[in-house]
């Protein structure tokens, strides 16, 4: 299983939508990793395409579903 977590740029630290508006930005798990990847790809495209998060938010695949002590990945 792999989450695609979207994280935003906020205050010079980057935070998992989860905890910034959960209700349209949390996590969603898939079967496969290639699964997430193919919907990572079609959400940073979505991203960058968007003035509103062209340069604060980035789609990620990841093992587990982020909590609070999740370190961000590096971008």
């Amino acid at each position: 299983m792999k989450w695609l977590v979207i994280y935003f740029y906020l205050s010079g630290v980057w935070i998992a939508g989860d905890f910034v508006h959960p209700e349209g930005w949390s996590s969603i798990q898939y079967a496969t990793e290639k699964e997430c990847i193919e919907h990572m790809g079609y959400a940073n495209e979505n991203l960058q395409k968007s003035d509103q998060f062209q340069d604060n938010a980035k789609a990620v695949c990841l093992s587990h579903k982020p909590d609070l002590f999740t370190p961000a990945p590096k971008f």
